[in-house]
């Protein structure tokens, strides 16, 4: 981290001393060398109780094979005046926000005067590049991290070599390396070792800085380790390696901003898990991500930029806050809440992927109001209305009229479709699983392969939690693809139904279920087209978790539960359930992929063209896992739960093949003056295409309900499972549903002799 002051007065006096001397050697025509101002020994800068460390035991300097320094989660503290800023509207009359100028010279970080002189300038400079300018609002949003780098790299500096052991009398900080050439200092170096360290509280390089780096370590040989206490992005590692430096060492550590004031309200888009947000508002680092989180890939560049201009504004471009656009939004999911009896509000924890793309991730916003106004939709209606249904017989059963109102019912009934489209792929012959399925289907001498009508549902497999106190912590959600067989009355509009005795039938069903559903699993668990999914599902587990405490320790929601009003969280997406269900009928009917096959009839191959289509949903319970193992797998998680309340944090659960998770936390606003006047009027008000009238209530669930039989009719009660154990997989009863579709396989013959 580069700084143009020292910081103490010994470190000045030597800088004037060696400037003079660098003059004097000019005049009299001695051969003159870079002056450079002398570090002090890291001992005598900060507290080093922990011990050096040798050369080949650093982080990042380890020889290979060599076992990396392991290092807790942890975190530490510096003050941040730019949150005084949250909250803050531009002024209405023009005249009086240009009153304001551009200088920012000589004011208070976090206060009006400071904050519109520095919006003034940033507008005129966009304007002044042919570029539009964010929104203030999302603007404001970076200016607050942005306005605590310079503090919260010196904390980090501090942090880095304290906890490393950077003492004794080898270890010089702010100190230059002697023939650079370049006017660089480094945090810390070792001479005798010919090393250096550059401190990073955040995720990102800067492109200056490093260019400077690869020079001074091609002149000099010093070997130049970047280490950040943030998971650096894929971008930085990338060019931190074409400058030929080390791979950079991760030092997980979470700045906590301090403040000697506290912000009146969040910005009003916010608003995530809320009922009231006029009244409750809450603060944290998830909802300084998600307010500056782009609509789009185009706006993210914006907002990056945007970081880069405050960076420079305030002379600290080189120590950069974590970027939005490095954390992976579309696997963005609610995974911790705490709700204290009477309390205004939950604390609570989002969980997310990195960015593995070098697009920028966006839609942090969009993302987490789904999740938000979907949990709301699981208090507010009785369980027995989450279900849809997609089936030729049952056009008039649909979605439950209520449940379609929302994003909730959206998302159930388009995943739906999306399974049977996925299916249909799967068994084209063309890729590999498809190959292996008709290599393994039998038919008979005059009668090609066939399975005849199935049934596809989607239902939660093992998700688990652990419940402590007024905690939630949700660890596992995968989800399982199933198929069984299911009578349809609607007669597809071509081709043949599949005749065979029913013993291929059922034969050629289970290599389905072998081969087929398997893989559809693996894509429902991951793919992006089932994110959304994903994500709904995990609010119902909070939600139901939330429903079931209400009833004996009344919290932040009781006034939601069970009341039966969604009019709050509306479809922010304009969708008509009679489209996607026409469409499930078309795919049924007409046919959704069409692909050909050789068969032999009496000795002479055939081909045969067979046509796919269908869809379903349920649900099953599931058993809980020891505490032993929560503590063995998962012992760091409530500290980084914790943590990411301040920033986001960065956290790897000890498992085979675990990847690194990206945990975002907020909190009910603490106030310091009374809360403006509420509003009942919903922060967002889109109607939905296509609202059923009370006669499309069915009277009861779908008749074609996963049971025993097709016949049997089952509503879900909406309870977990009680296990009695601190660590208790709960399984939901429909992620929202029941649902219930057919799948066919017809086939047309054409000779080939």
């Amino acid at each position: 981290m580069h700084r143009t002051t020292t910081g103490n007065i010994y470190r000045s006096r030597t800088a004037i001393f060696l400037a003079v001397v660098a003059i004097f050697v000019a005049l009299v025509g001695w051969p003159a060398t870079p002056a450079h101002a002398a570090g002090t020994k890291c001992a005598d800068e900060f507290t080093i109780t922990n011990p050096t460390p040798p050369a080949d035991q650093l982080p990042g300097f380890t020889p290979g094979g060599g076992t990396a320094p392991s290092y807790p989660l942890d975190s530490y503290q510096y003050e941040n005046l730019g949150v005084n800023a949250r909250g803050l509207q531009l002024p209405s009359d023009p005249d009086v926000l240009k009153s304001y100028g551009t200088d920012t010279t000589g004011k208070t970080i976090g206060t009006p005067e400071h904050v519109f002189a520095a919006w003034n300038r940033y507008v005129a400079d966009q304007k002044a590049k042919g570029r539009n300018p964010l929104p203030f609002t999302k603007w404001l949003n970076r200016y607050v991290p942005n306005m605590g780098n310079n503090n919260r790299g010196k904390a980090f500096e501090k942090y880095a070599t304290e906890t490393i052991g950077l003492g004794g009398d080898d270890w010089m900080c702010q100190e230059q390396i002697p023939g650079a050439e370049e006017d660089r200092t480094f945090d810390a170096v070792n001479h005798k070792e010919k090393i250096a360290y550059e401190f990073k509280s955040g995720n990102r390089v800067d492109a200056r800085q490093l260019a400077k780096d690869a020079r001074i370590t091609a002149r000099t040989g010093y070997r130049i380790q970047y280490v950040f206490g943030s998971k650096p992005t894929r971008g930085a590692i990338r060019a931190l390696k074409n400058a030929g430096l080390n791979e950079p060492f991760h030092l997980e550590a979470t700045p906590e901003m301090t403040t000697p004031e506290k912000p009146i309200a969040n910005l009003p888009e916010d608003q995530i898990l809320e009922p009231e947000p006029e009244q409750n508002p809450s603060e944290g680092a998830f909802n300084d991500l998600i307010g500056s989180s782009g609509e789009n890939a185009a706006e993210q560049e914006v907002i990056d930029e945007a970081d880069q201009w405050l960076g420079e504004l305030m002379g600290t471009a080189d120590e950069l806050p974590i970027s939005p656009g490095g954390i992976d939004f579309s696997s963005m999911e609610l995974r911790y809440v705490s709700d204290a009896p009477g309390s205004a509000g939950v604390q609570y924890s989002f969980r997310a992927g990195d960015n593995v793309s070098d697009t920028p991730s966006f839609g942090g916003l969009r993302d987490a109001q789904l999740t938000s106004d979907t949990m709301f939709t699981w208090l507010a209606l009785n369980p027995q209305s989450f279900w849809v249904n997609l089936n030729p017989d049952q056009p008039d059963k649909i979605i439950d009229p209520t449940l379609a109102t929302t994003d909730a019912g959206r998302v159930m009934l388009t995943s739906d479709l999306t399974l049977k489209h996925t299916v249909s792929t799967l068994q084209d012959p063309e890729n590999p699983t498809g190959k292996e399925y008709w290599k393994e289907q039998k038919g008979t001498n005059d009668t090609p392969p066939c399975t005849g009508t199935y049934r596809v549902w989607i239902e939660p497999d093992t998700a688990t939690v652990r419940e402590s106190g007024n905690e939630l912590y949700v660890l596992q959600t995968p989800l399982k693809v199933q198929a069984e067989r299911l009578i349809i009355k609607t007669p597809p509009a071509h081709g043949q139904p599949c005749t065979l005795p029913q013993e291929l039938q059922d034969y050629n069903l289970g290599i389905f279920q072998k081969v087929i559903v398997p893989k559809a699993q693996e894509i429902v668990n991951s793919d992006p087209r089932f994110a959304d999914l994903r994500r709904v599902y995990a609010s119902r587990i909070v939600a139901e978790w939330l429903r079931d405490r209400d009833k004996t320790k009344a919290g932040a929601y009781h006034g939601v539960i069970n009341s039966g009003n969604v009019n709050k969280w509306p479809a922010r997406t304009s969708w008509d359930p009679q489209k996607v269900y026409a469409d499930y009928v078309n795919s049924y009917k007409n046919g959704d992929a069409t692909f050909e096959i050789t068969y032999p009839v009496d000795g002479v191959p055939e081909q045969f063209t067979y046509t796919t289509g269908g869809v379903y949903f349920t649900n099953t319970p599931k058993a809980p896992i020891p505490e032993q193992k929560f503590q063995s797998t998962y012992k760091a998680l409530p500290k980084a739960v914790t943590l990411a309340q301040q920033a986001p944090v960065h956290y790897t659960p000890a498992t085979e093949n675990a990847t690194t998770e990206t945990w975002m936390g907020s909190g009910p606003l603490v106030r310091t003056q009374p809360p403006p006047p509420t509003s009942s009027s919903p922060s967002h008000s889109p109607t939905p295409s296509h609202t059923p009238s009370p006669s499309h209530t069915p009277s009861s669930a779908p008749s074609t309900t996963p049971s025993a039989t097709a016949s049997e009719s089952a509503a879900p009660s909406g309870d977990l499972a009680k296990t009695g154990a601190s660590v208790t997989p709960y399984g939901i009863a429909a992620i929202a549903a029941l649902a219930s579709g057919a799948a066919l396989v017809t086939w047309r013959r054409y000779r080939t002799r």
